[in-house]
């Protein structure tokens, strides 16, 4: 399980092994959102408190896999409708 970074004074972690699964470890009580999505469909979204954990099946393994949690990424990255992956800067005409 790899330990990510400190929110409200209490640790989220994660792991791949043998599925996708977040767990907020701390002394503080707080309430999480927690959003697994792919190819940006939300394919599980709950809400847990500190020394909870939630998880999606393995199937989810995927590189397309983004991890939310209250909104911020915490794994992946996001794709953003309508773009093409290329810059919008244009040479001279």
């Amino acid at each position: 399980m790899k330990k990510l970074e400190s929110i409200d004074n209490n640790e989220i972690y994660i792991e791949f092994n043998p599925c996708p699964k977040v767990e907020i470890r701390g002394d503080e009580f707080k309430l999480y959102n927690i959003e697994f999505k792919d190819t940006n469909d939300i394919v599980h979204s709950e809400t847990i408190n500190t020394n909870m954990w939630c998880a999606v099946g393995k199937e989810f393994l995927k590189k397309s896999l983004v991890i939310k949690v209250n909104g911020v990424i915490v794994h992946g990255v996001e794709e953003v409708a309508g773009t093409s992956g290329t810059s919008g800067a244009r040479g001279k005409d």
